[in-house]
């Protein structure tokens, strides 16, 4: 599967489509387990960008949803909690059910590849030292 690159405050990562998908659906069924409007704003928007962006072209917009530090402190607290939970494999059957628009179907997903690229991410939005 493709790349795609993320931009936020000058910096940038790059991370695998897959992983990335991965990661919305688990933002997804976090936030059905525990609404919060930030992070179904987060959601939301990165649902659209799955929605109609190609492999490798897939933004998930950081530098307009996360105007400010404690935006980006609060993604980054629940992109922890995303790899906190996720175990050693990811069961296809819970990425499955957070319905992502792109028709991909996953089997049990690698946890590994999960964090990897839930790694990048948080690097990128702490890379001012918060």
């Amino acid at each position: 599967m493709a790349h795609s690159t993320q931009a936020f405050r000058g910096g940038t990562a790059t991370l695998n489509d897959r992983s990335l998908l991965a990661l919305v659906a688990l933002l997804r069924r976090l936030e059905e387990r525990e609404p919060d409007a930030r992070l179904s704003a987060i959601v939301a928007a990165w649902y659209r960008a799955a929605e109609v962006s190609g492999p490798g072209t897939i933004d998930l917009t950081l530098d307009t949803l996360l105007t400010d530090d404690a935006a980006a402190d609060f993604l980054a607290e629940r992109l922890r909690r995303v790899a906190q939970e996720a175990g050693d494999v990811v069961p296809g059957a819970e990425l499955n059910g957070a319905a992502l628009p792109t028709g991909i179907v996953f089997s049990d997903f690698p946890a590994d590849a999960l964090r990897e690229g839930i790694d990048a991410l948080l690097a990128l939005i702490a890379r001012d030292g918060r």
